[in-house]
């Protein structure tokens, strides 16, 4: 039997967690820039074939998303070593997460926002 094991599988679900979302944060940047050139194509076939501009941040909204989902897989591996040495150690582990999940927060709060601006742009 493995020493603390419950404690181990804890930590694999909570990074395998950490993981899904990052890469979920990274789809939604790929999804929001093949959004952008389907509603250009769109634009271009309806508009008599005149190529309209793209919306002037798509791309670098889209480059954010999938750069915090790399940095949130990142810390969340960094995490993951850090818990499992401290348990296989059997020493107290403090909690200092605290500045990841309010920077993961965040960064999600602002890109929110920017989506409702750009969804706005097409109301």
């Amino acid at each position: 039997m493995i020493p603390h094991y419950r404690d181990h599988a804890a930590n694999e679900r909570t990074y395998l967690a950490w993981v899904r979302t990052g890469i979920t944060v990274m789809m939604l940047g790929v999804l929001l820039e093949r959004f952008d050139l389907f509603l250009s194509l769109i634009a271009y076939q309806q508009a008599g074939h005149t190529i309209p501009p793209r919306m002037a941040y798509a791309g670098e909204l889209s480059f954010s998303l999938v750069a915090l989902g790399i940095v949130m897989i990142c810390a969340a591996t960094v995490r993951y070593l850090l818990v499992r040495r401290a348990l296989e150690g059997e020493q107290a582990l403090a909690f200092r997460g605290l500045g990841l999940m309010l920077f993961v927060s965040l960064s999600m709060v602002v890109f929110g926002i920017s989506l409702l601006f750009y969804f706005y742009r097409f109301a």
